[in-house]
């Protein structure tokens, strides 16, 4: 193990590329997930943030 290096592993090189686990059909990179903005309706937009990260790992595989 060496500190202070800038090396790593790198999955894809460009947003078009197809990924994919644990045999769910590859699909390429997800669409950003829309903070929530607050308001009265924090709940709510927190939830659908919450969806959609979910939503999104569902869709790579990556959970159920």
């Amino acid at each position: 193990f060496v500190f202070g290096t800038s090396t790593g592993t790198k999955i894809g090189s460009a947003t078009t590329e197809l990924l994919a686990f644990y045999g769910v059909t590859a699909v390429d990179q997800p669409a950003t997930v829309t903070d929530p903005s607050g308001g009265v309706t924090q709940d709510t937009e927190a939830r659908t943030a919450i969806i959609a990260v979910i939503d999104r790992l569902q869709e790579l595989g990556l959970i159920a």
